[in-house]
């Protein structure tokens, strides 16, 4: 049986671009999910960025303190090839 989980249709612009979002969070205003979003967006370009450069494509740890060895080790050892 398919239960119905309400859902809000939050919209914003960025640059005179239009985004619609759908959420199931009544407890944030409008502005804070548009920035949820926003961040998101960052931290995806980020991860794509360390992909690219480390050649690195998958994650070892999945808790937040083995993620933050992860790239911690990741960008150290880029900085130390880009100086090399």
């Amino acid at each position: 049986m398919r239960r119905h989980t309400p859902l809000r249709l939050v919209g914003y612009t960025v640059e005179g671009k239009s985004y619609w979002i759908a959420t199931s969070r009544f407890d944030l205003t409008a502005e804070q999910i548009a920035l949820i979003y926003k961040l998101r967006w960052q931290i995806e370009m980020f991860i794509g960025w360390w992909k690219r450069h480390l050649k690195l494509y998958h994650l070892v740890s999945r808790s937040r303190h083995g993620l933050m060895i992860q790239m911690l080790a990741g960008l150290i050892t880029y900085i130390l090839l880009a100086i090399y």
